[in-house]
């Protein structure tokens, strides 16, 4: 098996010390070239026991001495541009960018120029630049794989079927200090309130940033990256979903619209039967008194006056209920 050449940035950060804990345990992969931003001591000490064919250090001034702690074969490459040629240099097969900030932008886009592989833990870059990184990891054929909790989880997640079975991606948080605060109290909230993290013990940045769920923020705008490629494409779902929006809002203005309409021709209807049963009502009462009528000898003539019925309905009357069929005089 071919061994996997691995760059990483930021190999003195927590997500360096923890790769390179996975490449002591993993013949198939090689730490080729390490570079970190001042700690020169941790990085000397990695580079003795990993052995890489160069390391850099973006500190100028902390480099000093560096070289001589070096073990041979090692190059050293120092200042604000080390990450950069350190990638160009090395030609690794991943880079792997766990530097804060936008330090990691310009090696980022070094390491698409040189078709490695790339695993992304610095969020920044995606943040900044995520329109420019990823349509230009697309044209080079470059893979982009988050190494991030979150997004690693979504990109697991998602490699396990197809996007089109996809409708929204979730991103979940932890709240920060401040997550059982009310709004009044948390609006009330300090700096050392907000630096007090129920559970993980991180830098102030990014301890203020949990709590008032900016990160949250800059993980949806990461993911967008990561997602849609394009923040173009971004764009476009969400017109889209703006589009749906609005017609689901039209659709349920028509629906209450057709509701009333509904309504009032239910009453139309009430109505119109009401004065049916009351015409008919009339109707009754009228022949009902044409019979009477008829049964006491009244002329057919002064029946039609009263009751306004014709001469032959008046002939087709039956005798009133209870009242026999044969005729009574007058006298």
């Amino acid at each position: 098996m071919k061994t996997k050449r691995i760059a990483i940035l930021g190999s003195t950060g927590s997500i360096g010390r923890q790769t390179l804990d996975v490449i002591a345990e993993l013949p198939e992969l090689r730490a080729c070239a390490l570079a970190a931003g001042a700690n020169a001591e941790l990085l000397a000490e990695q580079a003795r026991r990993f052995r890489p064919e160069m390391v850099a250090l973006s500190d100028g001034q902390a480099a000093a001495g560096l070289a001589e702690r070096l073990p041979e074969g090692t190059a050293l490459l120092t200042g604000p541009d080390a990450m950069t040629e350190l990638v160009r240099r090395a030609k690794p097969d991943v880079v792997l960018t766990g530097v804060v900030g936008a330090a990691g932008l310009a090696p980022t886009m070094a390491a698409i120029e040189c078709g490695a592989e790339l695993a992304v833990a610095n969020k920044e870059t995606l943040v900044m630049a995520g329109a420019v990184v990823m349509p230009a990891a697309r044209k080079a054929g470059v893979p982009v794989l988050p190494v991030d909790s979150e997004h690693s989880a979504i990109f697991q997640c998602l490699s396990s079927g197809r996007r089109d079975e996809v409708r929204r991606v979730v991103i979940t948080s932890s709240g920060g200090a401040l997550r059982d605060w009310d709004d009044d109290r948390s609006a009330a909230a300090t700096v050392d309130d907000a630096l007090r993290h129920p559970t993980w013990s991180m830098g102030r940045k990014i301890t203020i940033d949990s709590a008032t769920l900016m990160n949250k923020a800059l993980e949806i705008v990461e993911e967008s990256a990561y997602s849609a490629a394009e923040m173009a494409a971004y764009e476009g779902y969400w017109d889209a979903v703006r589009r749906e929006a609005t017609f689901v809002g039209e659709l349920d203005d028509a629906r209450a619209e057709l509701a009333e309409e509904r309504k009032k021709l239910d009453a139309a209807k009430a109505e119109r039967d009401a004065a049916k049963a009351e015409l008919e009502k009339l109707r009754q009462d009228k022949l009902n008194t044409a019979r009477k009528m008829k049964d006491k000898g009244f002329a057919v003539a002064d029946i039609a006056d009263l009751t306004g019925l014709t001469a032959d309905e008046i002939a087709r009357l039956s005798p009133p209920l209870g009242l026999e069929s044969a005729p009574r005089s007058l006298s």
